[in-house]
């Protein structure tokens, strides 16, 4: 056996650093706490002297006092019991396979919905993955769960000693002694990774750590170690040290506090080839195998073309993984496991099986694809296997609506569900695919290896949600601001200009989208006038940082970064995109085709916080939508309604009739002449829109007629223009209300005009129903 450190012949002759420090021969302990029962018990010849225990004691809590990270699970104190337990289990279950700076942002959001074992307790398990979406080894987030229901169960509060935790699923030893040792001061040792290692250099220990009998070491010569009066801290000191300063490689050893104690060191400071970093011995890896899957993000479309396509109304298809196994109870897109790397034809077809055989969706003949397109490959790493997945992005519009269980699709065992966009970038999904299909502020973008500045440090928001654009930005140095925008990739462009007043005419934009070849492009624009012609390529007033505009795809997401010369930049900033597959090329000057959409906002660059403007035309477009929803959509089926259940009060009830209908009209020709002039404002595509709303203004312009032509009771003709005047009627009443929900649906204004014009219509439909019936009795 090698010889003690203490009485090693050559001391290390150290650095004058912080890790130097001037000692006493015999350090100050309580009496109480001078002697630990048990360590004579120690039936090891490999064990630490009671001076170095005391010395090493004494050390590490000096330095830990002074050095120690300010982390949110150790701002818990003593005093508050099971609390701090609890926080220390959460933490300690994180840290596991994890660094820190990832787990902090977790630990706050998880206590902050979860505060106490009481609260998870009554948590589900796909609650917990959602919160543990990014994390990995997602059994941790289980066993937590099941713990917390199992102690709430039985009624007798955390429990406080090793042996009690490790009846708790999923509590170990390691956990079970950290828990005890720093909520509850039991005298027990923690052995993680990080203290195998400063042991085992201490000790100079070169065993393979992973054998069963080296490890029973470890634990006996951390329970010699361990402190009777702060166990917690001195674990919590040992485990710091191990992550701080005894690194695999490169450990500090000048900043070391028990450097005098390292038999390691001292060995590597003797002439031989002995060096630190030596102890302990390095495992051989177990050879992970390699598996490939494809996995199709399915998006569900209410529009048969994206270019009419909300996309905040798109569904995507999720299916649960057994409660058993590799990511169990964890929502995924649907995905096939493939015997081998294998090309686009062959994932494709294993895809188009699945959806056929397991949901019932042929691809040709109850969906029409809007866009199909290769999202990229992605390396998911577990313990033992290296799985490539192949995600591809398949949108789809299903014959005959959204109503899944009506059309009598997806009939089979696989537990499956459809969600929307937000609640897609919230469920607990495996961190590539997820971060491939959705961004969300939540993501830690990292994308310096490809932008040609800092994107790790930026102020994040969702500025434009029913399209998914999030911007992030920064002050990158005095008068230099930094800009990232994100947006899901549709074969279109995407934008964002920068306005003096808010309007479109004036502002200078910068826009970028993906060439078919794969590239990026990104270019300031002029925009002059509304006219496509007068928004002018290569001109505008931002003043860009060279080398900084950056236009790639990543995934499903494109990403438009630049940077700007300015003291501040504009606040009112504006937000379009582009029509689905029609692209600005050399052909046609790089000139952009009119825009599918835009939002007004203003970017407070302080706060980092946009607020959405009104649209300068928003008015017009709602006054519009009002209009012919009370002409067209109201007045109208009032007018029929009269119609046909009064004509017991003749005169009155044509009289009324005609008055009624021909109100309606003219609110209708009012509504119509404004959608005209806010259409010659904003320069929207709504072709169909326009055409349906021409097509009922002919035919009530026909119907007023029809009124001062109507023939007498007694003529011969009053057949027929009853007859024509009833289908006519009929008609306008339901080309109105179609097209009225369909500008609901143009303009975006969301469920409120949606449930005020469907209460309407139910209760005029009811009443109908009423004098319908009461007519039916009569007769």
């Amino acid at each position: 056996m090698s010889k003690s450190p203490n009485t090693r012949g050559t001391k290390p002759t150290l650095p004058t650093t912080a890790g130097k420090r001037k000692r006493s021969k015999s350090p100050k302990i309580p009496p109480k706490c001078a002697e630990r029962p048990g360590i004579e018990d120690i039936e090891d010849l490999l064990k630490f002297s009671e001076d170095e225990v005391a010395e090493i004691r004494a050390s590490l809590l000096e330095w830990y006092d002074e050095n120690k990270r300010d982390l949110p699970w150790r701002r818990l104190n003593a005093d508050e019991g099971e609390r701090k337990a609890y926080g220390v289990w959460v933490s300690e279950v994180m840290l596991q396979q994890t660094r820190v700076a990832t787990v902090i942002d977790y630990y706050n959001r998880w206590m902050q919905k979860w505060p106490s074992l009481y609260h998870l307790s009554l948590a589900s398990l796909e609650e917990v993955n959602e919160m543990w979406a990014g994390l990995g080894y997602y059994r941790r987030a289980r066993y937590l769960l099941e713990g917390a229901k199992k102690i709430v169960e039985e009624g007798g509060g955390f429990p406080r000693t090793v042996s009690a935790l490790r009846k708790v699923p999923g509590i170990g030893d390691y956990t079970a002694g950290a828990i005890a040792s720093i909520a509850f001061m039991e005298a027990v040792p923690v052995v993680d990774g990080n203290v195998v290692r400063v042991l085992a250099r201490l000790k100079a220990i070169s065993a393979n750590p992973k054998d069963s009998a080296t490890i029973k070491k470890f634990w006996r010569l951390a329970g010699q170690l361990v402190d009777p009066c702060r166990p917690g801290d001195f674990n919590q000191a040992l485990m710091e040290l191990g992550a701080t300063i005894c690194t695999p490689t490169n450990p500090s050893c000048s900043k070391c506090p028990v450097s005098l104690q390292c038999h390691a060191l001292s060995l590597s400071q003797q002439g031989g080839v002995t060096q630190v970093t030596d102890f302990p011995q390095k495992t051989v890896k177990v050879k992970q195998r390699n598996e490939y899957s494809a996995v199709c993000v399915v998006e569900i479309s209410e529009s048969r073309d994206l270019l009419d396509g909300d996309p905040a109304n798109s569904k995507y298809l999720l299916v649960k993984r057994p409660d058993e196994g590799l990511l169990a109870g964890l929502w995924e897109f649907p995905s096939v496991l493939l015997g081998q790397e294998a090309g686009m034809a062959v994932r494709r077809k294993a895809i188009d099986d699945l959806l056929r055989t397991t949901f019932s969706l042929d691809i040709k003949k109850t969906c029409k694809v809007i866009l199909r397109d290769d999202v990229g490959d992605y390396l998911h790493i577990f313990s033992h296997i290296r799985l490539k997945m192949y995600v591809e992005l398949l949108v789809i519009n299903i014959k005959g609506g959204l109503n899944l269980q009506q059309n009598g699709l997806f009939e089979g065992s696989m537990v499956w569900k459809c969600v929307d966009s937000k609640e897609l970038s919230s469920m607990g999904l495996t961190s590539g695919v997820r971060k491939s299909t959705t961004d969300s502020c939540s993501n830690n973008i990292n994308l310096n290896d490809i932008i040609n500045f800092d994107t790790t440090a930026m102020a994040c928001e969702v500025v434009w949600n029913p399209h998914g654009y999030i911007l992030r930005h920064a002050q990158a140095a005095t008068d230099v601001w930094s800009f990232l925008l994100s947006a899901p990739y549709r074969n279109n462009w995407i934008g964002m200009g920068f306005s003096k007043n808010g309007l479109m005419i004036g502002s200078s934009a910068m826009v970028g989208w993906v060439n078919p070849n794969g590239t990026g492009t990104g270019l300031q624009y002029l925009l002059k006038d509304q006219d496509p012609n007068q928004v002018v390529p290569n001109q505008g007033e931002l003043k860009l940082v060279e080398n900084t505009t950056t236009v790639i795809r990543q995934g499903n997401l494109v990403y438009l970064a630049f940077q700007l010369n300015a003291p501040q930049p504009l606040m009112e900033v504006l937000y379009a995109v582009g029509p689905n597959g029609k692209l600005p090329n050399d052909n046609n000057g790089l000139r952009l085709t009119q825009h599918q959409d835009r939002v007004s906002t203003r970017l407070n660059y302080a706060t980092g916080k946009s607020q959405t403007q009104s649209s300068p035309y928003t008015g017009l477009r709602r006054t519009h939508g009002a209009l012919n929803m009370l002409g067209w959509g109201i007045l109208m089926p009032i007018g029929a309604i009269v119609a046909r259940y009064f004509k017991d009060w003749d005169p009155i009830w044509y009289y009324s009739h005609a008055a009624i209908q021909g109100l309606g009209w003219l609110f209708g020709l009012v509504g119509f002449i404004l959608g005209f002039v806010t259409q010659g404002f904003i320069h929207a595509q709504v072709e169909h829109h326009k055409n349906l709303g021409i097509t009922i203004l002919v035919v009530g312009c026909l119907q007023i007629t029809a009124l001062l032509l109507r023939p007498q009771k007694g003529s011969k003709f009053r057949k027929y223009w009853n007859w024509y005047h009833h289908n006519a009627g009929r008609i306008l009443v339901i080309l109105a209300i179609s097209n009225i929900f369909y500008g609901i649906h143009l303009g975006m204004e969301g469920p409120s005009w949606y449930g005020t014009y469907a209460v309407i219509l139910a209760i005029l439909v009811v009443a109908a129903i009423a004098m319908e019936i009461r007519s039916w009795r009569q007769r």
